[in-house]
């Protein structure tokens, strides 16, 4: 059975993010430190705000975000590889539904290790709303362009080849993109 590189280096990769986890859980009792001390460091916690943040928290926080995005790497390679082709879809919508794919797992893993954390969510969620409605007001013309593109995208009134008119002006269409189209 042959495994090309790029499979080789992610399975040594999560080869090696596991053994660094295990290494970090029995190197106190290699190098002969007092677990009571050790215990002692690992839940120790710092008041921030109205909770109390442990160093043993904020590890599994983070092992849930590096968790999301090996899964996410993962599934856009099994994506890319073995799902998508069966569909045909054009190259940007395949690009589209990918990245979407992509940072809602990352955005998910955040908010999951965010919240093991003890991270106040009604704060960040009252913070997002004010911030997305003053992007909304700021940048109305960029929304109403991201919307036609993905409708162009996924709709495909036009595709890449066809010949249009726009005014007075010819031109073939050579690409379709998220907030623009290539006359």
């Amino acid at each position: 059975m042959q495994v090309n590189a790029n499979k080789q280096e992610q399975i040594l990769w999560l080869i090696f993010l596991g053994a660094g986890f295990v290494g970090l859980a029995i190197a106190p009792n290699v190098a002969g430190v007092n677990l009571l001390l050790s215990r002692r460091l690992f839940t120790y916690s710092i008041p921030i705000g109205q909770t109390r943040l442990s160093l043993t928290e904020l590890a599994m926080g983070l092992a849930i975000v590096v968790m999301a995005i090996v899964f996410s790497k993962y599934l856009h390679t099994l994506l890319r590889g073995k799902v998508l082709p069966a569909f045909q879809l054009p190259e940007n919508a395949e690009f589209l539904l990918l990245r979407f794919t992509h940072l809602s797992l990352i955005a998910l893993g955040v908010l999951v290790g965010a919240n093991l954390i003890g991270f106040n969510m009604k704060s960040l969620l009252v913070a997002l709303g004010g911030f997305s409605n003053g992007i909304g007001f700021g940048s109305q013309s960029i929304a109403s362009n991201l919307a036609s593109g993905i409708m162009l995208i996924f709709a495909r009134p036009i595709k890449i080849g066809d010949r249009v008119r726009v005014g007075k002006t010819f031109g073939a269409v050579t690409a379709i993109n998220l907030r623009s189209t290539i006359v």
